[in-house]
């Protein structure tokens, strides 16, 4: 606050005798004050000495030594207040100078706050930037593993087609390279095409009768699956063949009475006890007694069909038990094993007398 107080004395010199005229005691009592602040109390020890014919030193020497033990912060407020009382300028130019000291820290603070936006700003599009190149370095990564897959497979195709023309060349060379001399005589380049021509034919009608007879394997081999299950002498117990499609990774359960007059659905077997005793098993060190009382009032349980893992599309899995039984059926198709399509289930419940 001294500072800006005499920057003010200081500035406004010039303009002695107009706005600020302080008279002579002022000036002394103001330069007291300035070095009350500044030096603290007077001490003739350390202050140098005074000539004898100095009237302004003698003066503010006196001054100074007046204001006694004045603490500096009182000091500087009696300063402040004597150059009011000398100058009406001095509060506006406080005033204007607080302002003007507002303006420049609001200006530093909206200066700090744009650099922060910037900074900001500049690292998202950084973090844009990467994630972008990292998303291009993945899609082109995905790319060219998906290329090389489809060149792999081409090559296999084509390594695939190669030997089995070979194979067929081998057994065709003489029946074709008669027949393309008969067409050809003495003209080598031309029984040479026509023999492509020739073992082109000859490979796609060789792969078109393997699909056919693979086709008519598969029907076969589902036909012989709906024969197994129907049996001459059995009455299906609920309805007709039934199909469940597993999504991939699924594995779904469906239930079924197992009598044609089974209790109503609060008796039914319980599948998840069923599924408890099928991961669990029997319990050991447990009399037949003590095994009765237990399961007098819980449903039987009869594992028909072991649950692990078999190659289902080669063969039909059946399973049988004692007839009559009360409670359901627990039919479950695991496709865990299938990442990348579903399965089509054919099953049916029968009942033979």
């Amino acid at each position: 606050m001294i500072s800006k107080c005499v920057l003010f004395i200081e500035a406004n010199g010039e303009k002695d005798g107009k706005a600020f005229h302080p008279t002579y005691e002022e000036k002394l009592k103001l330069v007291a004050l300035h070095k009350q602040v500044l030096l603290g109390p007077y001490n003739p020890d350390t202050c140098p000495e005074v000539g004898f014919f100095d009237v302004l030193g003698n003066d503010r020497r006196k001054e100074w030594a007046a204001l006694g033990n004045m603490s500096k912060q009182k000091a500087m407020t009696e300063f402040v207040k004597l150059l009011n009382r000398c100058c009406h300028l001095f509060s506006t130019y406080v005033t204007s100078h607080k302002i003007e000291k507002e303006e420049q820290e609001k200006k530093r603070r909206e200066e700090e706050e744009r650099r922060r936006r910037e900074e900001e700003e500049r690292e998202r599009l950084q973090k844009e930037e990467e994630k972008r190149r990292r998303e291009e370095e993945e899609r082109l990564r995905r790319e060219e593993e998906e290329r090389r897959r489809i060149e792999e497979e081409r090559l296999r195709m084509e390594q695939q087609k190669q030997q089995i023309m070979a194979a067929l060349n081998s057994q065709t060379a003489i029946q074709f390279q008669q027949y393309a001399a008969q067409q050809y005589p003495g003209n080598y380049e031309q029984q040479q095409i026509l023999i492509r021509q020739l073992q082109e034919q000859h490979y796609q009608q060789y792969m078109q009768q393997l699909y056919q007879v693979q086709l008519a394997q598969q029907q076969a081999a589902l036909q012989k699956q709906q024969e197994v299950v129907v049996a001459a002498t059995g009455t299906p117990l609920t309805t007709a063949s039934k199909v469940n499609a597993p999504a991939p990774g699924d594995t779904p359960s469906i239930n079924g009475q197992a009598s044609a007059h089974a209790d109503s659905p609060e008796k039914e077997l319980d599948p998840e006890a069923l599924e408890e005793a099928l991961e669990n098993g029997p319990k050991e060190n447990t009399s037949s007694e003590e095994k009765a009382k237990k399961n007098a009032n819980k449903p039987q349980l009869d594992e028909i069909v072991p649950v692990y893992r078999r190659d289902c599309h080669e063969e039909v899995y059946a399973g049988s038990h004692q007839y009559p039984g009360r409670g359901v059926y627990l039919l479950k198709f695991d496709n865990s094993y299938s990442l990348w399509r579903s399965k089509t289930v054919y099953y049916r419940v029968y009942y033979t007398r």
